[in-house]
């Protein structure tokens, strides 16, 4: 938590010199800065710490990255009746090969334990990532990125902080490691890829964007195998082709609007 906790307020600092060197507006209603606070809340807050907790009571990060794989699943299920969109068969079809594929490039990280926290935590972040990501769909305006990632940060910490004191003793440790690890999910993480994800959010259907979250455990496995020197076998290989093609059915699918009556 105390990783998180500074994680989000370096975001919401770069952020803001951004969105003043760019000379960004800022949302002006209010109900629009309630909105992308909740979010912040839901995907930079109890998403990211869910997942945390769960890898550190030992859920295996290849474990982890399966569950996250299932959010375009979910989000398929529940797009029609809070969004209004329609998942084609097709889409279906890709959504089920890219949790398939994601579960043979992790199967060496499968495991089955005893203790149901790391689950518990672990799928509370899908569900709050799932429904962050719909919410955010469905409510969030046209305030640009950079200032509602600011906004969104600020939501992550009310939910970081209390965690923070409840669960663990404030202690960081500066060093190389952390520091590196700090500066990735800052600019690489919270302000790249979190301000790209927004704007494919506004652009296109929340089922297709998310299925470009069956991509993380591929993507993850090549740098642990480049990085650390991790088993790269022909399972995870052929599993790594099998996600890219469930993305590419999903994303290359017309968008179908649902049928109301209408002529």
């Amino acid at each position: 938590m105390a990783f998180l906790l500074v994680r989000s307020v370096s975001v919401a600092v770069v952020l803001t010199l951004l969105v003043f060197a760019l000379r960004v507006s800022w949302p002006r209603q209010g109900v629009e800065l309630g909105h992308q606070f909740l979010v912040g809340a839901l995907i930079q807050g109890l998403y990211l710490a869910g997942f945390y907790v769960a890898i550190d009571r030992g859920m295996p990060a290849g474990t982890a990255a399966l569950v996250v794989s299932l959010q375009p699943l979910v989000i398929g299920l529940l797009a029609g009746p809070f969004l209004g969109e329609q998942v084609s068969a097709r889409q279906w079809i890709g959504l089920v090969i890219g949790v398939l594929g994601c579960a043979m490039v992790v199967w060496r990280q499968l495991y089955l334990e005893a203790s149901l926290a790391p689950f518990i935590a672990c799928l509370l972040g899908l569900a709050a990532i799932v429904a962050g990501n719909l919410y955010q769909k469905r409510f969030i305006g046209q305030t640009h990125p950079l200032a509602a990632g600011v906004i969104q940060q600020a939501g992550a910490v009310s939910v970081v902080l209390p965690l923070l004191f409840l669960m663990e003793t404030p202690a960081i440790e500066w060093t190389a490691r952390f520091l590196f690890a700090l500066s990735w999910m800052t600019l690489a993480v919270g302000v790249g890829a979190y301000s790209l994800l927004i704007t494919l959010l506004r652009r296109g259907e929340a089922s297709k964007v998310s299925s470009l979250f069956f991509l993380v455990p591929p993507v993850t496995a090549v740098m642990a195998w480049a990085v650390f020197g991790e088993t790269l076998g022909p399972v995870e290989l052929l599993g790594m082709a099998i996600t890219v093609g469930g993305v590419a059915l999903v994303s290359r699918s017309k968008h179908r609007p649902q049928m109301t009556g209408q002529p």
